[in-house]
């Protein structure tokens, strides 16, 4: 679920060089679809006619261009490829463009002074900014700025500065903990103004410019730099004056540098909601893109125009907007991620219009179930209506948060308000007062924000709920810190971190911890007190990972009314779901119909507590643990620009926008601000099977005091998910109740927690109730000695009893047995028994166990004479782990296991259905000597979870030595999956074979990438197809490849590879002798890409496969293959161009060129 940030361009040009991957959010004033329509097409013409008005500019350029590189003039020569490489720029081809500025930089750099390299430092690194080559565009920027000041130049210590602030601003957005680049980006912006200014009113000679355009991109860049801090008021003031500089100096009214600050106002007014001054800004934005004319800056404000109609839930003019983007972004070269963020867009409206529908239906359910309610009142079905219409009122709020219907959000959460009232339930209440603050917060009504999460915290404070307190605090400072009051809001976070402390509730100190370190980096640039809390902030960090997600087990807590079930203790068929958390920092809300419900049937005359549990009746902070994280504004550290990222509705079931820096509000799919998005993060629900028998519940004593808060809770080693407890029917378990702890007056014992011991007559999930009275008197079990170890072997199963035998003892005796050497991590030996002896007597395989206990003393003991030894097999080391993990054996993989058709060494697990979970026992199995040399789990369910699991596996076994086929294809990798195995010198050493393809690993994993092609030097083959990779990565694989390199075989086809990239890499790849197979089926390759390929089937004498299927090269392409080809030594054994575009005439001739190889 991915959030593309806003486009913000800083100067020089309308597109910022490293938000290429972002949307900018504009909104356009165009009242009817009608007139939509109208201006799509409009729109279209303008573009068609720019484009061919470009191409004609490129060819004069060039001309220009071959004309002074023929004369030898190297000035001209210069000035022409400088000209050339803007044109591209224009024109989206960053990567050509960069070609051509290189060419101006080195002809600068022999033929003339060095003042004549700064503007061709200055392109070169908005190049590499556009490309988010930070490091590269660092270092011409600096050039540029030194080489300025060694001149004592000015007006390119401006541009210098411009262009330095803009880098660091992006390196800051792509990662929100590098508090050093905001300030370098501080640094340079206001530098960049001051020399704006002083250019402006001295300037250096009578013929110099008036430097108008100069100040007025630094004052954009200073108005952005105030976004970015969240001081809307300052930035609004700053922008402003920017538009003031225009009117007085006369600026054009199509300049770009008006274009810029417009856009940022509108960006200002949309954060404040404030319409109608955001539509008018971002009305003239879109207009000068079209006057320019800036194709990229017309698809974005198409974009911004679907935006603003998603936000007022037209979702049908919205989709006429993305839609005609789209086609815009398809003609643009190097725009992959323009083009993918608009299908998010289109793929996250659509998905708006079905939950428009869904809460539409739900709407018409809550006025049916509040009638049902109003009729019910003074009947014992009273509290059953309200408990329905609890739930109800929860989804529909979860429905709005969703599609941002903030007023429906907050007339939802009033009546959830009164319903808790009602139900007289102060959890619930608290909660309700919690949604209403989140509701005002979003609508920037900060000031009723904060009187209702100051009720939430009277509420919780009132039932000593200490984690309640510490969320209150929290959002009451996320209220203060919106409103500018920053000291008050400073202190509500150091209160909520106090009590989250005292509570013992580790998200919520996280959270305060996170915000407080928030406020000393910006609010007060204190970096001393900042970083004394970074220890503390990346120790609780660690507990939550391990913790996972947030779960604190050791706090949860149930409400008033579901207190009221503590009679329901037949707890057959228990069940457990979980929910995952999105990525990036984004929490969901669990969907409540997903929760497996309890019984509410009313038991009249037992009075408030004889009311069986309900799932619809647990608090929301039940079902969403730790919050109150998802109104814990300041998450993590990047959350400081949160309202500006929208987030994508693939999470769209319910992603929490409740904070100003978590997020302004959940949005759809629809890529937009720099918005992240926190929610109350989920835990494990544990409730009854619906159908249990109801009979059988035993009632908890109305005369006990503590009665009112007895609850039956699991043990802790029921509480992990299992794919035992996911597969087989749960035992049945009678528990004894525990009450709860009476909660100490100061509070300090924060939540209610319900305490359950197993009674001690329940041994292996057996209730004594249910064993044979003829049994209850045996002993239960047999022990039995084999190699100086003594076994306890649990004989007691009622249903088979009668039927075992003492060749089940020995059967059972020796699993014993391997499970214990195995956990103590011994040789991996197991015995052969041969029998079992009694006092030197044998025992027969076919008597009856019961027959021996009958005739056992106390103390006696079986001894088992072994024959010999063996080594466990894989199959047998597997089932001994699911024993030890307490999950029941993946019966597909068991079957693969015990059916290897070459050695152990080669792990085929593919097709098994397996998970992170379900995989550990396999994993554990292989991880005893780890000699295994190929492992192939694809086509499962498998995460990054995994591969850290296999990464650690490999690097105990320390052997170096052994080849490694590693094959995880078609599972659900991630690009930090990568990061496991670079992590691993071992698995460097020995991996051979990589198979990652139909993982969606994308361009985050370009680093791991190179990093394994850099540093396996046995690597030989490498599959990459369809894992999301652009051209960036390519760029990434083409500068890791050297003259050492072993690569046998690249799979790079089913990716969206798009520019000259795939030239480089294919010009490196000419250079290995070893390469001989290339595969790159799907892959658009352009002219160059085909002349590149004709070089590597030329030089290189190695390649023997090719596969370019479906790359559409067409007729030309392909005879120009084939004219390759035919001149080649060494014949290419398997090549394929099926649906390369070819017809009739173009496939005969391609053949007829083939055939004379």
């Amino acid at each position: 679920k991915t959030r593309h940030p806003i486009h913000i361009p800083i100067s020089l040009s309308r597109s910022s060089a490293a938000k290429r991957n972002r949307i900018l959010t504009s909104l356009c004033k165009i009242p009817t679809a009608k007139s939509n329509k109208t201006l799509l097409r409009l729109c279209e013409n303008l573009t068609t006619k720019t484009m061919t008005r470009g191409k004609k500019d490129m060819e004069m350029a060039k001309s220009g261009y071959s004309d002074a590189k023929n004369r030898g003039d190297r000035e001209e020569e210069a000035r022409w490829a400088n000209q050339i490489g803007h044109l591209l720029k224009e024109r989206g081809e960053y990567v050509e463009a960069l070609k051509w500025f290189r060419i101006d930089y080195e002809l600068s750099l022999k033929h003339f002074p060095q003042k004549q390299l700064m503007p061709t430092c200055q392109s070169i690194g908005e190049m590499y900014l556009r490309l988010e080559r930070f490091d590269d565009a660092l270092v011409y920027q600096k050039k540029h700025l030194k080489f300025a000041q060694e001149v004592d130049d000015l007006v390119e210590q401006q541009r210098a500065s411009t262009q330095l602030g803009r880098t660091y601003f992006d390196i800051y957005d792509k990662n929100e903990d590098n508090y050093s680049a905001l300030k370098k980006a501080k640094k340079y912006v206001k530098m960049s103004l001051e020399l704006a200014r002083t250019l402006k009113h001295n300037p250096p000679s009578r013929n110099s410019p008036s430097f108008v355009k100069e100040l007025v991109d630094a004052y954009n860049n200073m108005g952005l730099l105030k976004i970015y801090l969240e001081d809307y008021i300052e930035a609004e003031r700053v922008l402003q004056e920017g538009l003031r500089i225009c009117d007085e100096e006369e600026v054009g009214d199509n300049d770009d540098g008006r274009t810029r600050l417009h856009h940022n106002l509108g960006r200002i007014y949309i954060e404040i909601k404030e319409w109608e001054k955001a539509t008018a800004h971002v009305d003239i934005d879109i207009k000068i893109c079209q006057n320019i004319p800036h194709p990229q800056g017309e698809a974005n404000g198409l974009i911004n125009l679907g935006l603003i109609h998603y936000k007022l839930q037209k979702y049908d003019d919205a989709l006429l907007c993305y839609k005609r983007a789209l086609r815009i972004a398809n003609k643009l070269e190097d725009e992959d991620a323009l083009v993918k963020s608009v299908k998010v867009n289109i793929e996250s409206t659509e998905e708006a219009l079905k939950i428009m529908g869904e809460l539409v239906q739900e709407e018409q359910q809550l006025k049916k179930l509040a009638r049902d309610a109003r009729l019910a009142i003074g009947t014992a079905s009273q509290r059953r209506h309200q408990i329905k219409l609890h739930k109800c009122l929860k989804r529909l709020i979860e429905l709005a948060i969703n599609i941002e219907a903030w007023p429906k959000y907050l007339e939802y959460a009033k009546k959830e308000k009164n319903v808790a009232k009602e139900l007289r339930d102060m959890e619930k209440l608290s909660d309700a007062f919690l949604d209403i603050g989140e509701a005002y917060y979003n609508l920037r009504k900060f000031d009723k924000a904060k009187k209702w999460h100051m009720k939430s915290w009277k509420a919780s404070k009132s039932i000593h709920n200490l984690e309640g307190q510490a969320v209150a605090n929290i959002n009451i400072g996320n209220a203060l810190d919106s409103a500018g009051e920053w000291t008050e809001a400073l202190e509500a976070y150091r209160e909520g971190y106090e009590t989250a402390v005292q509570g013992k509730v580790i998200s919520s100190q996280s959270t305060a911890l996170q915000n407080m370190h928030y406020s000393y980096m910006l609010r007060f640039d204190n970096l001393e007190d900042a970083r004394k809390l970074e220890p503390d902030i990346e120790r609780l960090k660690a507990i939550i990972a391990e913790k996972g997600h947030n779960k604190d087990s050791d706090n949860e807590r149930l409400s008033e009314t579901e207190s009221e079930s503590d009679n329901s203790k037949n707890l057959s068929d228990e069940k457990m779901t979980e929910y995952p958390s999105p990525v990036f920092l984004t929490q969901r809300i669990p969907d409540r119909d997903h929760l497996l419900e309890r019984d509410t049937d009313d038991l009249s005359g037992q009075g408030a507590n004889t009311h069986r549990l309900d799932e619809d009746d647990l608090p929301l902070s039940q079902y969403l643990h730790s919050c109150k994280n998802g109104f814990q504004r300041k998450n993590s550290l990047q959350e400081m620009r949160g309202k500006d990222k929208c987030q994508t509705p693939s999470s769209l079931e319910g992603n929490y926008d409740s904070q100003k820096k978590v997020n302004n509000g959940l949005l759809p799919k629809v890529v937009t601000s720099e918005q992240l998005i926190g929610c109350k993060r989920p835990r494990i629900v544990i409730s009854d099977d619906e159908s249990g028998d109801h009979s059988e519940d035993s009632h908890v004593n109305p005369h006990d005091k503590n009665s009112k808060h007895s609850i039956v809770e699991f043990p802790d080693k029921m509480s992990t998910l299992s794919s035992e407890r996911l597969t087989s029917k749960a035992r049945e378990i009678h528990t004894s109740l525990h009450a709860l702890g009476k909660t100490s007056a100061d509070g300090s014992s924060g939540n209610s927690k319900g305490v359950t011991e197993a009674s001690n007559s329940v041994r292996k999930g057996v209730d004594l109730l249910t064993v044979p009275v003829q049994m209850r008197n045996l002993d239960s079990s047999i022990s039995v000695k084999i190699d100086e170890t003594i076994l306890t072997v649990d004989v007691r199963e009622p249903d088979q009893y009668d039927l075992k035998t003492i060749g089940w003892l020995k059967v059972e005796a020796v699993q014993q047995y391997c499970l214990q050497i195995y956990n103590s991590k011994s040789s991996g030996l197991k015995p052969i028994v041969e029998e079992l002896a009694y006092n030197g007597n044998i025992c027969k395989s076919d008597e009856l166990v019961k027959d021996l206990i009958a005739s056992l003393g106390p103390g006696d003991m079986i001894d088992a004479i072994v024959k010999g030894w063996v080594r466990l097999t894989l199959a047998e080391r597997y089932l001994i782990s699911c024993k030890g993990c307490n999950q029941t054996p993946n019966q597909m993989l068991l079957a693969k296991l015990n059916n290897l058709k070459v050695s152990e060494d080669e792990v085929v697990a593919s097709n098994c259905e397996l998970d992170d979970v379900s995989v550990l026992p396999l994993l554990k199995a292989l991880g005893t000597d780890g000699t295994f040399s190929l492992l192939d789990l694809s086509h499962n369910c498998l995460g990054n979870q995994t591969v850290h699991c296999i990464q650690e596996m490999i690097a105990a076994s320390n052997n170096k030595n052994l080849g490694l086929t590693l094959d995880l294809h078609d599972n659900q990798l991630g690009a930090s999956a990568l990061l496991q195995l670079c992590q691993c010198n071992v698995s460097l050493s020995r991996l051979e074979v990589l198979n990652l393809s139909g993982n969606r690993l994308t361009d985050a994993s370009a680093r791991h990438i190179s990093t394994i092609i850099e540093e396996c030097k046995a690597l030989a083959i490498l599959n990459l197809e369809g894992c999301t990779l652009t051209g960036r990565t390519i760029q990434r694989i083409s500068n890791a490849l050297s003259l050492e390199s072993g690569l046998v075989k690249l799979s790079i086809g089913k990716n969206p590879i798009s520019g000259n990239s795939m030239s480089d890499l294919l010009k490196k790849l000419s250079m290995l002798g070893s390469f001989s197979d290339l595969d790159l089926t799907n892959v658009e390759l352009n002219k160059t890409s085909i002349d590149s390929l004709c070089h590597l089937l030329q030089t290189s004498s190695s390649i023997s496969t090719l596969a370019i299927a479906g790359t559409n090269i067409g007729m030309d392409g392909a005879l120009k293959l084939s004219s390759t080809l035919a001149k080649r030594v060494m014949a290419v054994t398997v090549l394929d161009m099926s649906f390369c575009g070819l017809d009739l005439l173009g496939g005969r001739k391609t053949l007829q060129r083939l055939h004379c190889t």
